[in-house]
């Protein structure tokens, strides 16, 4: 069984809505201290959180790939 926002919230101690806006998108970025506390409650590594796709310029580095992505 997956684990829901409320309980997130609860086990991070993050505001509810705030997770709701990183879930649904409208937070591109949580900071890095964010990041770290929400791998630390999903017991993940930080890098787990980010779906990163190398699949599509496999020859590039991570920055160069960041920096296609967002001109």
């Amino acid at each position: 069984m997956g684990k829901s926002q409320g309980w997130l919230s609860r086990v991070s101690g993050l505001d509810i809505h705030y997770i709701s806006r990183l879930v649904n998108g409208k937070i591109q970025t949580p900071s890095i201290q964010t990041a770290l506390l929400i791998a630390k409650s999903l017991n993940c590594l930080v890098e787990d959180l980010f779906m990163l796709d190398f699949s599509r310029y496999p020859n590039m580095s991570f920055r160069e790939q960041e920096k296609k992505a967002h001109g």
